[in-house]
C-alpha cells in the first residue's frame, strides 16, 4: 500500500463525518471565547469583582495587546488582510464549488474568525482612542465576549447545519445503493 494512502486512511478527509473536526470546532470556539483581547475571561471576572490587583492586572494586560494589535496592524495589517482573503477564497472556491469536503470544513472554522478578529481589531481601535475607565473596562470586554460568542454561536449553527445536509445528501461510498 503506497504511504499516501495510508495517510489518507489514517487522516479522514470525510470532515463532517469525523469526530476529530467536531472537535476542532468546539475547542476553536472554546479557546476563542475564553481569551478576549488575549485576556483570559477568569480574570476579567476578578477585575469585575473591583479587586484592586486584578483590576492592575487587566487593564496593564489590555493595554499590552491593544498595542500590540495595533502594532502588528500598523506593520503588516494590508498582506494579512490580502492573505486572508486570499486563503479564504481559495477555500470558499476548492470547498463550494469543486467540493472539497476539507476545504469546506476548513472554511466554516476560518471565515467567521476572521469576523472575530475584525471586531477585536475595532475594540483595539475603540480602546485606543477613547480608552474606557478602569472601572468600566471589565464590562466593556465582557461585551467583547458576548458579541464574540454571538458569532461563535451562529458558527457552530451553520456548520453543523451544513454538516448535517452535506452528511445527508453525499452518498456514502462505503455504503453503496
Amino acid at each position: 500500500m503506497p504511504v499516501t494512502e495510508t495517510i489518507l486512511e489514517i487522516i479522514d478527509l470525510h470532515t463532517f463525518s469525523n469526530i476529530w473536526y467536531w472537535l476542532a470546532v468546539a475547542v476553536t470556539w472554546a479557546v476563542v471565547s475564553h481569551w478576549v483581547l488575549g485576556v483570559p475571561f477568569d480574570l476579567i471576572i476578578r477585575a469585575r469583582r473591583a479587586t484592586p490587583q486584578a483590576l492592575d492586572d487587566l487593564e496593564k494586560l489590555v493595554d499590552f495587546h491593544v498595542r500590540r494589535f495595533i502594532m502588528i496592524e500598523d506593520f503588516a495589517g494590508t498582506p494579512i488582510i490580502a492573505l486572508a482573503a486570499f486563503v479564504l477564497t481559495a477555500l470558499a472556491v476548492f470547498g463550494f464549488y469543486y467540493d472539497v469536503e476539507i476545504a469546506q470544513g476548513i472554511f466554516l472554522i476560518g471565515f467567521p474568525l476572521t469576523i472575530v478578529g475584525a471586531i477585536c481589531q475595532r475594540a483595539c481601535h475603540k480602546y485606543q482612542t477613547n480608552p474606557p475607565t478602569r472601572e468600566d473596562l471589565p464590562a466593556e470586554l465582557l461585551r467583547l465576549r458576548v458579541m464574540i460568542q454571538i458569532v461563535a454561536m451562529i458558527a457552530i449553527f451553520v456548520t453543523a447545519f451544513y454538516g448535517m445536509y452535506y452528511n445527508l445528501s453525499v452518498p456514502d461510498p462505503f455504503f453503496p445503493g
